[in-house]
């Protein structure tokens, strides 16, 4: 399983509205990180996301650098004003996508191999545009994804989408079911009766920045949701869970 926070916000958002939001859930997020030590994790952080920090709390850039190096977060990034690439020309994707693995790369001491679809909005042409700024796998919607692929695909693996020559691999999102998991169990089933029983299984969850307190928020003395479903996932038999970064995936070569 590969588990990721998206974290974008508008750009016109106002810095109070960004300093309330992003203050108070990314240390909720890193607090629970760090409790749930080797629980790796793909971070996404817009270009308005990487300004906020530098210029509001530069130190959390020391903090997911520790992160990096313990292997427990993977960072990756959108175009760097979170456009929809398919409405711009291919010259302005490429721009936008080098701003934000520049400053990544500056900041974080690692250039990404993970390039995040604002939107899931995709055209094939894009991954040229990904190929020439050095991403190996990007991610979309699930349902994107089933839609153009053959009747045995179940979503359950990435995808390697090509054009003119160029590929790039897709890990296909699959959100809904986490969000439709009242409790840490209900998930675990839920991902055991997707699963093909025959097959190796990647499901790969993103959770959207407001929706922190929900699975990381933790009274004192008390596990949060996510760490609940870490420790029910690591109790269940019958079949095994690992959790992975999607560029250990890329490397196993899993598609």
């Amino acid at each position: 399983m590969c588990f990721g926070l998206d974290v974008s916000l508008p750009v016109c958002s106002s810095h109070p509205v960004q300093d309330k939001v992003l203050q108070k859930h990314l240390k909720q997020f890193f607090t629970a990180l760090n409790r749930m030590d080797g629980m790796p994790f793909v971070l996404n952080l817009s270009g308005s996301v990487l300004e906020w920090i530098e210029a509001r709390h530069a130190e959390y850039f020391t903090l997911i650098k520790d992160f990096i190096e313990k292997k427990q977060l993977e960072v990756i990034g959108p175009g760097y004003y979170e456009p929809l690439l398919p409405l711009i020309p291919p010259q302005d994707r490429v721009g936008q996508l080098e701003m934000t693995t520049d400053f990544i790369s500056s900041r974080l001491g690692k250039r990404p191999r993970g390039c995040w679809i604002t939107g899931s909005a995709w055209d094939s042409s894009i991954i040229s545009n990904l190929h020439s700024c050095g991403f190996n796998y990007t991610f979309l919607d699930k349902k994107l994804i089933l839609s153009n692929s053959p009747c045995d695909y179940q979503g359950t693996l990435p995808v390697i989408s090509e054009y003119l020559g160029k590929s790039i691999t897709i890990f296909p999102i699959d959100s809904e079911i986490l969000f439709n998991s009242e409790t840490p169990e209900n998930l675990l089933t839920q991902l055991f009766e997707s699963s093909d029983r025959d097959e190796v299984n990647l499901f790969t969850i993103f959770i959207p920045l407001t929706s922190v307190p929900d699975y990381f928020h933790s009274e004192k003395g008390k596990n949060s949701w996510f760490e609940d479903f870490v420790e029910a996932s690591r109790e269940i038999t019958g079949c095994s869970f690992e959790f992975l970064l999607p560029s250990q995936v890329y490397a196993s070569s899993i598609p």
